[in-house]
């Protein structure tokens, strides 16, 4: 199958909201659960942290809380990625199939945190220069201890996921690979390749994406500003939104397929690309 996109139109965009919410309604248990999941491994690894603040540089200790963050969060689009294809097809879907579909693709997405992290270090970077009261060391230390206190844990959590959340979907048009997860997930496509097609479908619909952007910067900075914890309900949100998106772009199917009796997912068949 070769992969090609079309041209949509700004009016498509609100169709796409629309019909994520409506994957999500079919399937809000699993979305609930998977976004539990995410949580609760980010929550451990904070844990993790807390525990060997001690015992290396906190700079050292914070590039790699944020690379395995990053690849959380990765896992968790290209998990909620494979609800939305599964609520779309009125399927259900495990754990265990969303795991044994990721782990083929693990090192592409690995490599996609560690340049997103890479991107986001820069602009860190930058920030400290202009502040002449900062340095990396001070500030890899204050985040790192602000991280390991544990009477606030929870809450430094939930507003640290929350603002990393925002910056990843920056970090996406930044790199040009805003379709790249489901390309990779169900098209077998390697970094380069997803990158490459994500990029040309962006620019056959800049106007149309330059408003994606501008919504979605709104959405996480108004609920940001209401409160963190609020931001995160907008991950399932996106993902949904990210497959809507591309089944239009790149499949040429613009509406939700009819709901009808569930059946069980155990494997997603990629579709090869020529």
């Amino acid at each position: 199958m070769q992969l090609e996109p079309i041209r949509v139109d700004a009016k498509d965009i609100k169709r796409w909201i629309f019909q994520s919410f409506d994957l999500i309604n079919r399937r809000w248990l699993a979305y609930l659960l998977f976004v539990g999941f995410f949580f609760s491994t980010l929550y451990a690894s904070t844990l993790a942290l807390n525990t060997v603040k001690d015992v290396g540089p906190p700079i050292v200790l914070l590039l790699l809380f944020l690379v395995v963050s990053a690849f959380l969060f990765y896992f968790s689009i290209a998990g909620l990625v494979m609800i939305s294809h599964s609520s779309d097809h009125s399927r259900k879907i495990s754990l265990a199939t969303i795991v044994q579909t990721f782990l083929p693709s693990q090192k592409i997405f690995l490599k996609m945190s560690v340049i997103a992290i890479g991107f986001g270090l820069f602009y860190w970077y930058i920030s400290i220069l202009m502040n002449p009261g900062s340095s990396i060391a001070a500030s890899s230390e204050s985040i790192v201890n602000i991280l390991g206190q544990d009477e606030t844990l929870l809450f430094y959590l939930f507003k640290t996921a929350a603002v990393f959340s925002y910056f990843l979907l920056l970090v996406l048009f930044t790199l040009r690979i805003f379709f790249s997860v489901p390309l990779i997930l169900f098209h077998d496509l390697n970094y380069q390749e997803a990158q490459a097609l994500s990029q040309k479908a962006i620019f056959l619909n800049m106007k149309v994406m330059m408003q994606v952007l501008l919504i979605w910067i709104m959405a996480f900075l108004v609920t940001m500003k209401i409160t963190p914890v609020l931001s995160l309900l907008l991950i399932p949100l996106f993902a949904g939104f990210v497959y809507v998106a591309y089944r239009q772009i790149f499949l040429q199917v613009g509406d939700n397929q009819k709901a009808f009796a569930t059946k069980p997912v155990t494997e997603f068949s990629r579709i090869p690309t020529t």
